[in-house]
């Protein structure tokens, strides 16, 4: 039975073991309407494959947004197949690529082979 497995930036260079079928989901502090978004870099390997991002619903409805307000962001991967793969993501300037990025998240993700 496939089981989501939940990361958030406090796993930033650690390990995780997911199952083929298994869910990966990242959560990652995000800036609402800062100028900074966080990229995937791309997965070279089958192992692993991004399903959705999006930004977290903020729990209480506020009157008015503000700009500079934590919003965290949800990658959704799922686990393909047997393999060791490494997950990077980085926190760029969205308007300027030449910038270098603010911040950076990684993640080593095995699959192992399901057993016999």
């Amino acid at each position: 039975m496939a089981k989501n497995v939940n990361i958030s930036e406090y796993g930033n260079h650690s390990r995780v073991k997911v199952n083929k079928g298994d869910q990966l989901q990242i959560k990652l502090d995000n800036t609402a309407g800062a100028q900074y978004k966080w990229e995937v870099m791309p997965i070279a390997d089958n192992v692993i494959q991004l399903v959705t991002a999006q930004p977290e619903q903020p729990q209480k409805k506020s009157r008015q947004r503000k700009t500079e307000a934590p919003e965290d962001i949800t990658f959704n991967f799922q686990a393909l197949n047997p393999g060791k793969t490494t997950l990077r993501f980085l926190y760029r300037n969205a308007t300027d690529n030449e910038a270098p990025p603010k911040r950076d998240f990684e993640l080593e993700v095995e699959v192992p082979d399901p057993p016999r």
